[in-house]
């Protein structure tokens, strides 16, 4: 069975996360912040994949990214922020492509989307 690790500080965004990939079928793991992803990964969680917010309290989604990419370097990697262009912060493409995520997605995304994208990163499709 495929794990997954939701890491977002938004409660509600987390939980209709893990509803949406839970029904597609992966075990769905989810941590709140950095630090309570960190430990899970260090207490030997393995992922397949990990999907995390770039702007959050705490240690930044980059950040959070770098260390899964050393402590998991096979898991894939979908970065998330709702922090559009228009924003005036640093394109979130840019910013994840430079940390080691494979997929960036800017919020709001759709359920369909979310699970379409997050299949093809498990099956082995480019995104």
């Amino acid at each position: 069975m495929r794990r997954v690790l939701v890491v977002e500080d938004e409660l509600l965004l987390r939980a209709l996360i893990r509803q949406v990939l839970q029904r597609a079928g992966p075990d769905v793991v989810e941590a709140r912040n950095d630090s309570q992803a960190c430990r899970l990964v260090h207490q030997g969680g393995a992922f397949d994949l990990v999907i995390t917010d770039l702007v959050m309290p705490g240690l930044d989604g980059q950040a959070v990214i770098r260390r899964f990419r050393q402590q998991c370097p096979r898991a894939r990697i979908i970065a998330l922020s709702g922090w559009g262009r228009a924003s005036g912060v640093e394109d979130g493409l840019t910013s994840a492509a430079a940390c080691g995520a494979d997929l960036f997605l800017e919020k709001p995304i759709g359920a369909a989307e979310l699970l379409a994208r997050v299949t093809d990163l498990l099956d082995g499709v480019p995104a």
